[in-house]
């Protein structure tokens, strides 16, 4: 048999296509090593995102639930000391044309006297005004009286007509009695005499509207309060998905949604038990912890949490909308530990994987350099 060399014994064992052939042995071993260390490392550090990813969204949809049912209740309590005011003013009222002795002037003089105090004891209330059907208009606001009749043909006071007393929160939309300068949100009341069950007239509480979204407002979330026809009495928000009129109508009904929006796609996403109804596939969303008003809105790089509540004795609607992105203030940190942890196990792997190398290669050196070769090459 003729003898073989080097490299015809390595093309009849393949050897001659792979592709580490020409790397030293040093290189390789360090290939090897950090190839080793990195998998882990890499491994952990996504799961950290992921669960700490997890974390902030459960966290933040938590805090925005809690968060809404606090404003609800502040907007609640606003809308309360109006209707505590104008039951207290029917009952003034009665006592009033209930003193068959008081002259009608007197009378009238009382009943505004008895609106300016209310308006000094109950918070939050712009100005007040009573009607009734013989032509009194008596209110404290003297700029009113110029809208007397608008007022009193308004669809305000015909929705009172034929009530049983019970105040009634009006729909927002078209208030007659709100003006840029100062916008109002209104209760009405038919008032009936305490005594004799005959209607009296009407009241109209009108609550400053400003103090009334100001109830409503947050650091980290925006909220929008809808009237029960839908109408939003919201201040406008600087962010170009909240100024949508769609998106908007869509947080109101609490309905799924995607749209587009200066170009980018918005998708809002409110019923995660429907994603995979019919199917065996875990949809993902469960681990947030949603409930049935909560949402997720994404828009461009953006994440929204959202959450809706009813203000249960109005029937209005409040929606609260938290940036995710501007929520976890702490990523920012995280991603800088975790960035300068990185490039610190970076070098330190990379000058571990150097001495090791050096250590496990250099005994192989010497031996090679103090024994001959043979006519075939280094043994």
């Amino acid at each position: 048999m003729s003898e073989m060399t080097v490299k015809e014994m390595e093309k009849l064992h393949g050897r001659h296509n792979r592709l580490f052939r020409n790397i030293s042995l040093k290189y390789k071993i360090a290939m090897m090593t950090a190839l080793v260390a990195l998998i882990p490392m890499i491994t952990l550090a996504c799961l950290m995102v992921f669960f700490y990813n997890r974390a902030i969204t459960e966290r933040g949809n938590r805090q925005i639930q809690e968060n809404i049912k606090i404003m609800s209740d502040r907007i609640a309590a606003v809308i309360d000391n109006g209707t505590v005011c104008s039951n207290n003013f029917t009952i003034s009222l009665s006592d009033f044309y209930n003193d068959r002795s008081m002259k009608r002037v007197t009378r009238e003089s009382r009943i505004l006297s008895e609106m300016s105090q209310d308006l000094l004891i109950y918070r939050g209330i712009s100005s007040i005004v009573f009607l009734n059907d013989e032509g009194l208009f008596i209110t404290t606001d003297p700029s009113l009286n110029d809208l007397s009749n608008e007022i009193r043909d308004s669809f305000y006071v015909k929705s009172l007509e034929g009530t049983n007393g019970k105040t009634l929160l009006m729909n927002a939309e078209n208030n007659p009695m709100s003006r840029p300068e100062k916008e109002v949100v209104t209760l009405g009341k038919r008032v009936i005499n305490t005594v004799t069950g005959e209607g009296l007239g009407y009241v109209l509480i009108n609550l400053d509207k400003t103090n009334l979204v100001e109830s409503a407002e947050s650091e980290i979330s925006y909220y929008f309060l809808f009237d029960m026809e839908g109408f939003c009495i919201s201040e406008e928000y600087d962010e170009d998905v909240l100024k949508s009129a769609e998106l908007q109508k869509k947080l109101y009904l609490g309905e799924d949604a995607l749209l587009e929006i200066n170009g980018k796609k918005a998708e809002l996403r409110f019923h995660f038990e429907n994603l995979n109804k019919n199917s065996s596939e875990d949809s993902g969303y469960d681990i947030f912890g949603f409930d049935e008003q909560g949402a997720v809105l994404r828009y461009g790089n953006e994440t929204y949490l959202i959450s809706r509540n009813e203000i249960k004795s109005y029937h209005w609607i409040l929606v609260g909308i938290t940036n995710l992105n501007k929520f976890n203030v702490s990523g920012d940190e995280l991603r800088l530990i975790m960035l300068i942890t990185s490039t610190v196990a970076a070098l330190l792997l990379l000058i571990s994987i150097a001495l090791s190398v050096t250590l496990i290669t250099k005994p192989f050196r010497r031996m090679m350099l103090r024994k001959p070769y043979g006519k075939y090459g280094p043994e």
